[in-house]
């Protein structure tokens, strides 16, 4: 297993988008299955949820990354997951500054977030891996999301399922990675199959 650390200074201005290494979500509608409450929806931000890459995923060019296959986020912390890696990307934003805006007439703040985004990047790669293990779905959730604007898709891409666990099989000969939620932190498993050599 190869572990690296990436970080990134950026500058940032009220108006600008940060771009990430990944384009998240361009204009995102959130829903769940059947006629839900406005709680159900609200509640689902503290829900930790591995979310399919159907083609939503794009580079800061526009670009499809296939090579991405779940992607997820919780208390501040992005997670991407490969085939065989999984990267956890933090940002760090400059604190909102307000101060009285002489402009206006009803004494409202002006808001300033001059200052500088510092990004963070722990990739978590298995060496010598299966580069395109079968992938096995698990634990689907109601919760879907549905991407609009994505290059190279006018119509949109809707219905993108979301899961608490996945697995890569034989990632290594008999040995499956299992990647899943438990109490809204991100673990994974190395599933040995009898006969399989643990020491890969």
């Amino acid at each position: 297993m190869k572990v690296s650390l990436r970080s990134k200074r950026r500058t940032q201005k009220l108006g600008y988008t940060l771009l990430a290494a990944f384009v998240f979500s361009l204009l995102t509608v959130k829903s769940f299955a059947g006629d839900p409450e406005p709680s159900s929806v609200l509640n689902h931000g503290k829900q930790f949820l591995l979310v399919e890459n159907k083609g939503q995923v794009v580079d800061q060019s526009g670009r499809s990354r296939s090579d991405v296959k779940f992607i997820g986020q919780a208390n501040g912390v992005k997670v991407i997951v490969q085939s065989n890696a999984i990267s956890y990307q933090f940002e760090k934003h400059p604190e909102v500054q307000k101060k009285p805006d002489p402009r206006s007439a009803s004494g409202r703040d002006e808001i300033s977030v001059d200052g500088e985004v510092k990004t963070y990047r722990l990739d978590v790669r298995l060496v010598g891996a299966n580069p395109s293990p079968t992938i096995r779905k698990e634990e689907k959730s109601d919760y879907f999301e549905n991407y609009y604007n994505v290059p190279g898709h006018p119509e949109g891409i809707q219905g993108v399922s979301a899961f608490e666990k996945v697995i890569m099989e034989d990632v290594y000969p008999g040995i499956d990675w299992a990647v899943y939620i438990r109490d809204g932190k991100l673990k994974y498993d190395f599933i040995v199959k009898p006969g399989a050599d643990p020491s890969r």
